[in-house]
């Protein structure tokens, strides 16, 4: 009798959990579809971000955010806490390898510990460059934090793309991007645009349209958005490089 209590359990557990969670992604998502790529996926849900991983780059694909106003307000009241977990296999093919491990959906718009530690998992993570990650990547996510504040929400996907045979780390051979991107929608102006950033000790942003973003990888990070919206690339700023980065 037990053991039949036991699997009705499970059984309903399995019959609605997965809709739960599918439920809570789509707040991550415009129009709530998410993002499309050439690549298959395991979708993820966590408190303030999805993700779509592979078990063939052993990375991330792309991770989705809703940001709000209060959010990174509340974001920008604590310190950074986190660290990915040693024993997990990828750990050490970071090590020692020259990249690093590069956060798509970033800690810093986490607005609680809890959520800050749910982005150090390797699924949400690529190989960048130091001085991309540490420069031009930062300057893009401090940028875009601060049009949620002028604007109220933003929706943001980022992801790597892999144009060739990629080059890959460590003895779980991890695939190491080309380049990395971050797509930004704001309904409020109902704008949208891509940074694209060039993975390399010397790299290079451009900012383009998500059409034009969508037909050169095959990524559309914005299914749920009409043709009109995509076709026109949002006015960013372009990142520069600190001083000191500049070689």
């Amino acid at each position: 009798m037990r053991y039949f209590t036991i699997n009705l359990y499970l059984f309903f557990v399995f019959l609605f959990f997965p809709v739960q969670v599918y439920a809570a992604c789509t707040n991550f998502f415009v129009n709530g579809q998410p993002p499309i790529t050439p690549m298959t996926t395991r979708q993820s849900c966590f408190q303030y971000y999805a993700l779509g991983a592979s078990d063939e780059t052993l990375g991330n694909i792309w991770s989705a955010e809703h940001l709000t106003m209060d959010q990174i307000k509340a974001a920008n009241t604590i310190p950074r806490k986190g660290k990915f977990d040693r024993f997990e296999t990828q750990f050490r093919s970071y090590k020692n390898s020259g990249y690093d491990r590069g956060h798509m959906a970033p800690s810093g718009n986490m607005p609680s510990f809890s959520s800050q530690e749910e982005t150090f998992r390797f699924d949400n993570i690529v190989p960048q460059t130091k001085i991309l990650n540490s420069d031009k990547w930062n300057w893009i996510e401090h940028k875009i934090r601060r049009l949620t504040l002028q604007y109220k929400e933003v929706y943001v996907v980022t992801g790597p793309v892999f144009f060739d045979i990629p080059k890959t780390i460590g003895i779980d051979h991890i695939w190491v991007p080309q380049a990395v991107w971050k797509a930004i929608y704001i309904p409020s102006i109902a704008m949208s645009g891509v940074y694209l950033c060039y993975n390399t000790n010397r790299p290079v942003c451009y900012i383009v349209s998500v059409s034009f973003f969508t037909d050169k990888t095959g990524i559309d990070p914005f299914p749920g958005l009409p043709s009109e919206i995509k076709d026109i690339k949002m006015h960013l700023p372009k990142p520069r490089a600190k001083p000191s980065s500049v070689q």
